[in-house]
């Protein structure tokens, strides 16, 4: 009876694919953020755009909607099994017939959303431009700063957070980017301070000072390329597990 009735695997599957859909809509928000005029790190082809229905301009990625709407949808199809499946008595094979609707959607919507982010992914262009300028404002780099303190200097961690909270509010009070200000400007917030520094206030240098595996750094980077090529695809094809 155990064996006949048991629905474990519909919820596991079900369950797999609300957790990469998850994934890939947030990849989309990201890519959605990126190409807003607002920010425009990319820009897609006029054949990812779907035309505007009063300018008539191509200006909507359709894709990225029906990957928020498709997300939305299978992980309602999790809920609802696993509804089902904790009301069903044991020995009931009624109610998990009502299963096979969700689990048929819920395929074909992942097949769906992975094929859609798959040619988002495959058709835009980075703005290299534009997001190493807004690099040099965002002051994503405030880790690094404390990191190369820490490191080359006497100070601890909590007296580093300090200084580097001070370098970026100086540079935001003065509008300036980190990579421009002067040696000078540093020592007088603190006197330990040289001339290597710059290997972090540089966006370009930063990244590439992030050495660990798993860093930013495009040798780090290219390892993990091919790690997960050799993981997720299968030798000698592009399909994906």
């Amino acid at each position: 009876m155990d064996a006949l009735t048991d629905y474990d695997f519909v919820i596991e599957f079900v369950s797999f694919a609300s957790i990469c859909i998850t994934h890939i809509n947030k990849i989309s928000q990201e890519i959605y953020d990126w190409q807003h005029p607002a920010y425009g790190f990319i820009s897609f082809s006029s054949i990812m755009l779907t035309n505007d229905f009063i300018l008539g301009q191509p200006r909507y990625l359709i894709a990225l909607e029906q990957i928020k709407s498709r997300s939305a949808i299978m992980c309602g199809h999790l809920n609802a099994i696993l509804s089902m499946n904790k009301g069903a008595k044991a020995g009931d094979i009624q109610d998990n017939r009502e299963l096979i609707k969700p689990v048929v959607e819920t395929y074909d919507a992942l097949v769906a959303c992975l094929t859609d982010i798959s040619n988002l992914v495959a058709n835009f262009t980075v703005n290299r431009k534009r997001t190493k300028e807004e690099a040099q404002h965002a002051h994503g780099f405030a880790p690094d700063i404390v990191s190369w303190l820490i490191k080359n200097t006497s100070l601890n961690y909590n007296q580093a957070v300090a200084i580097a909270r001070n370098i970026i509010n100086f540079a935001i009070v003065n509008g300036r980017k980190l990579s421009l200000l002067e040696l000078s400007e540093l020592r007088a917030i603190e006197a330990q301070i040289n001339d290597g520094i710059y290997s972090v206030l540089i966006s370009s240098r930063a990244v590439i000072s992030r050495r660990s595996l798993g860093g930013s750094n495009p040798v780090q980077v290219r390892k993990s390329i091919k790690i997960a090529r050799k993981e997720f695809l299968r030798s000698g094809t592009n399909d994906v597990y």
